[in-house]
């Protein structure tokens, strides 16, 4: 018993000792885990919904309104969000997004009916702003410099990596009502556990990790980050290429239907676009930071997924396609954790919420309307192919690469310092507390 303590004496010890650097690697892998869950929860219906139409006796249009309800619930929350976290914090946010997502997760098992599943998903998609608009709060806040461009990247993963599970699991382990209420349980149940792992940490941290930026002009502001030229090329950058990964992504067996290739190898290049995803958003953030330029990077970026589009249309051999696909998520979706970071410190940490809000609302709107559009470009093309759609993608793309190459890369062209009332508002609180000290 007494080796016993000592051990854990030792361990408490070990982990006080580890410091707030530890600590904010803990709550960025916790926070990272949420999000994974849920991306997982947005997308966990997607590649088995004929057995959820069958064990529930529903319409196919009915199961896809479990994912629809995503992006729909997030276009109108992104912006208030946005200011709560940069009035309150991104703690407050994290944990409340955390806990609400895991009570309706477990909601999805009330009853076992199609109801309470679709109001579960709604709650879990009101929980997704709270989540995914943090992780720059997050990132500005727990870390500094480089380590906070790739704090960023980490988060940004996390998303590919929810999407990419969400879409293997349950398509390999549910095959009845019974593996899918035993799904349903364990990823709640994981929710509940880096939920707690996120607020203890956050505990242990203390203050310092939610430093609340009493930002009173938040909605004056809002009208600021909106107008500014430079942060509004990259919510426009961002709605072009999220429309292109979602809209690939919703029409792949119509793009490749040509082809003749099995929905088993359709499905894996689907998933090589998310895994190239997932390996350059880890990857590419490091070359932006071993460079020091994020305008060259993303330009480059762009610049290289411009054929890798243009390919689906041109190719047949499927080792190149997933090839092509691969490197397509790569470069395109790998350039999203510098986008978002470029976004945020442009703005400011002060801002970073809103700021982030704005471009994931962008993306949400992208991922909404570039999809719906695709279809009816491909009456423009032979034998009805997504010819037409991929160039005009490419030349909104190519656009962007010269947008790009005019946005300013550097700290001093934050709007949280060139705005001019922001500016007087801080230097009257200055004044106001340096006469109650004297």
């Amino acid at each position: 018993m007494r080796k016993i303590f000592y051990i854990e004496v030792y361990f408490i010890v070990l982990w006080y000792s580890l410091g707030n650097r530890r600590i904010s690697s803990l709550i960025l892998l916790s926070y990272s885990a949420l999000v994974v869950l849920n991306q997982y929860t947005w997308i966990n219906y997607a590649t088995i919904s004929n057995l959820i139409s069958q064990i529930y006796h529903v319409s196919s249009f009915d199961v896809g309104l479990l994912d629809i309800i995503f992006p729909l619930t997030y276009i109108p929350l992104a912006i208030p969000v946005g200011i709560m976290i940069d009035k309150f914090g991104y703690r407050s946010a994290v944990i409340f997004g955390g806990l609400l997502m895991t009570l309706f997760s477990f909601f999805r098992l009330a009853n076992f009916d199609f109801l309470f599943i679709f109001l579960g998903q709604l709650g879990v998609a009101i929980a997704q702003p709270f989540l995914l608009n943090s992780s720059a709060k997050l990132a500005k806040t727990e870390f500094s410099g480089e380590m906070s461009t790739l704090a960023i990247g980490i988060s940004t993963l996390s998303i590919f990596i929810g999407i990419a599970t969400g879409t293997l699991i349950p398509s390999i382990f549910v095959t009845n009502f019974s593996s899918l209420v035993t799904m349903t349980i364990y990823s709640s149940l994981v929710m509940v556990v880096f939920s707690i792992i996120f607020i203890a940490s956050s505990i242990l941290k203390g203050n310092s990790s939610n430093i609340k930026e009493k930002n009173l002009m938040a909605i004056k502001e809002l009208k600021t980050l909106i107008s500014n030229k430079n942060l509004a090329s990259l919510y426009w950058l961002l709605l072009i290429e999220m429309g292109i990964f979602i809209g690939i992504l919703t029409w792949i067996d119509n793009i490749l239907g040509y082809l003749n290739f099995s929905e088993f190898q359709i499905g894996l290049i689907a998933l090589s676009l998310i895994i190239g995803g997932i390996v350059g958003s880890f990857f590419v953030p490091l070359i932006s930071v071993k460079i020091g330029s994020r305008r060259l990077i993303v330009m480059t970026a762009l610049i290289i997924s411009l054929p890798a589009v243009i390919l689906y249309a041109i190719i047949s051999n499927f080792p190149l396609i997933l090839i092509s696909n691969f490197v397509l998520g790569f470069f395109m979706l790998g350039a999203f954790p510098i986008i978002i970071d470029w976004t945020s410190e442009l703005s400011g940490k002060v801002l970073a919420g809103s700021s982030i809000s704005i471009l994931y609302l962008f993306g949400n709107i992208g991922g909404t309307v570039i999809p719906l559009v695709m279809i009816p470009l491909t009456s423009f093309s032979p034998n009805h192919s997504f010819l037409t759609t991929f160039l005009v993608l490419d030349a909104l793309t190519l656009f962007m690469v010269y947008t790009i190459s005019k946005v300013r890369d550097v700290g001093e062209n934050q709007v949280e310092y060139t705005s001019i009332k922001r500016r007087a508002f801080l230097q009257k609180n200055k004044n106001i507390k340096h006469d109650k000290r004297t």
